[in-house]
Parts: structure tokens; C-alpha cells; sequence
């Protein structure tokens, strides 16, 4: 969905595309695909299609929210306060169809409302004011980056394996991140 925000506001909104926004979409799906390579997560076939259509559809929606929410940066924050309370009954509802039920003892309640509180909540305001006043370029830039921190914040913690594709990943998801950094003094909302 990165790609998509980047390419959206090229294609409605008219911001400069250059080949550094080509050579980044290029490398970055290299680097993931390269990274999910090396995981074997890439699963295909009839039992997999459902799932695949609802990622698609996340990406649709959150790429479209994106967006909107960047041309018109006057919608108050607390809309992504509405937005998440929508998803969750709609994810909660899902949960029940699709997946079992595990009731978390007290200790866990109290880690999960802190994460929600702390991590998911401050996420989300924060993205939603980052939508507002930055680059989407920045924008795509960091959330690129973050399934990479992740993997190697597991390989170094233990609970994944160092090969030679996640550090060439690594290293393209690198070398893409610095062919969108801004010019030196550029304004933070050049392209708006």
C-alpha cells in the first residue's frame, strides 16, 4: 500500500514523479519480495485466495483513507478514533466467524489494553498527523521500512535466522530510503 499512496497522489493530485520514486517502488518490492523469499512465507493456491483478497482490500482502503485524508487535512483528529472503533467491531465480528476464542488472564488484559492504549493508539494519531503535514514519499519510505526493523529485531532477539537475503534486502530497502530523502532545506510539505 505504500507504492499505492506514492503513485496515488502522482496520479490525482499531481505531484512530481522522477525516476527516484521508480528506482524506490522498484527496489523496495525487490527487498520485501526477497525478504519473504527467505521466510517462505509466499503460499499460493484456492485456500489462500480469500485471504489475499482481504489484504488487497486493506491496502484499497487504507491507501484511499490515506489519500483523502492528506487533501483534506482539515478533518479532525479524533475521525481516526471513529475509524478504528468501526474496525473493531467489524474485526471483532470477523474473530468470531473465523477464528477461536482465548480468554486472557488478568495479567494479559492489562498488557493488551496498554498496548492497544500506548502502542496502537499513539500509532494512529500519529500517522494521522504525519498524513497531514509530510511527504507521501517520507510517508512510504517509513512504513517500508518497518517489516525490515522488524525482521532483524527477531533475527538478533533469536526467533529468526540471518541469511544473505535479509541483508541484501536489507541493503536495497537502505539504498531506496536514501533516493527519497528530501533535498537539503527543502520544505516538509513541498509536495502538497
Amino acid at each position: 500500500w505504500p507504492v499505492l499512496v506514492l503513485l496515488g497522489n502522482v496520479i490525482f493530485f499531481g505531484e512530481k514523479f522522477s525516476l527516484n520514486y521508480l528506482a524506490y517502488v522498484v527496489f523496495s518490492i525487490i527487498a520485501l519480495c526477497m525478504l519473504h523469499y527467505c521466510r517462505q512465507q509466499w503460499s499460493y493456491g484456492f485456500s489462500f485466495n480469500l485471504g489475499y483478497m482481504t489484504v488487497f482490500a486493506a491496502a484499497i482502503t487504507w491507501t484511499c483513507y490515506n489519500l483523502y485524508t492528506k487533501h483534506k487535512s482539515d478533518i479532525i483528529h479524533e475521525m481516526m478514533g471513529i475509524y478504528c472503533g468501526v474496525g473493531a467491531v467489524f474485526i471483532v465480528s470477523l474473530h468470531f466467524l473465523f477464528e477461536p476464542t482465548v480468554i486472557p488472564n488478568k495479567t494479559e488484559i492489562i498488557l493488551l489494553l496498554s498496548m492497544g492504549f500506548f502502542s496502537q493508539w499513539f500509532a494512529y494519531q500519529a500517522w494521522d498527523y504525519a498524513v497531514k503535514n509530510t511527504a507521501p514519499a517520507t510517508l512510504a519510505n517509513l512504513a517500508y521500512a518497518t517489516p525490515i526493523l522488524s525482521v532483524i529485531l527477531l533475527t538478533i532477539s533469536g526467533y529468526g535466522n540471518f541469511s544473505m537475503f535479509l541483508l541484501v534486502s536489507c541493503f536495497l530497502m537502505s539504498v531506496s530510503t536514501f533516493m527519497l530523502m528530501p533535498k537539503h532545506g527543502s520544505n516538509i510539505r513541498e509536495n502538497q
